[in-house]
């Protein structure tokens, strides 16, 4: 995603702004990935947010979903909240 390393914490690639929003982030939050995305890989790119991400729990593996995890589980998104906020 972003190359290796600790490349990603240079945000000179595009989006550079939002990364850094992530990354100044001090509420809690939430990274959830599936594990067949076909856009962001499983688990790196949820990896990567989750040390991006001060607040941001481990990352959690929502199974049999695309890219749209909200469409394509939503009760295990509910579940994921609950779980990481209750």
């Amino acid at each position: 995603m972003w190359g290796g390393g600790q490349e990603h914490r240079s945000f000179h690639r595009p989006g550079q702004q939002g990364l850094q929003a992530l990354a100044q982030w001090s509420k809690p939050a939430l990274v959830a990935f599936s594990d067949q995305d076909p856009i962001f890989p499983y688990p790196k790119s949820g990896d990567l947010f989750a040390e991006l991400i001060p607040g941001a729990t481990a990352q959690v593996k929502i199974e049999g979903a695309a890219h749209f995890l909200q469409e394509d589980r939503p009760a295990e998104i509910v579940a994921a909240i609950d779980a990481a906020f209750s």
